[in-house]
């Protein structure tokens, strides 16, 4: 850490190794991190544990939203997904999120491609 010790001191006096990273650590707080990691976890547990409710719900029942209607709820959650995309963009441009930016936009462009066979109404009444 030589090299941090004497750009972060002044000429006279430089800051030792311990200041150094006591520094840093106030100022970069790369704690903070794991609260981030945190939430995207606890906030993934409960998307999949309501995804799993509503597949479940959706096998037991033929005439379930789910199996009628997936492509309005495929299209309701990837909608305020590439919305949420196209306003980080906005405000923080990077690399990262203009590409996250056209792969949701791209997968939202695809749902409303018809594919041939039967329409979803027909397939929910098949048992």
């Amino acid at each position: 850490m030589p090299f941090f010790e004497e750009k972060v001191g002044t000429v006279t006096q430089p800051l030792d190794e311990w200041a150094t990273r006591q520094l840093l650590w106030d100022t970069y707080e790369p704690y903070s991190i794991w609260v981030i990691f945190a939430l995207i976890g606890v906030g993934s547990m409960f998307a999949i544990i309501a995804y799993n409710l509503a597949v479940k719900a959706a096998d037991a029942n033929p005439k379930h939203g789910l199996n009628t209607r997936g492509e309005f709820w495929v299209r309701a959650f990837l909608f305020p997904i590439f919305a949420a995309f196209v306003v980080a963009t906005a405000i923080d441009f990077s690399l990262g999120l203009i590409l996250n930016t056209c792969f949701f936009g791209l997968m939202l462009l695809v749902s409303y491609i018809k594919t041939p066979g039967k329409p979803a109404a027909e397939t929910a009444e098949v048992t």
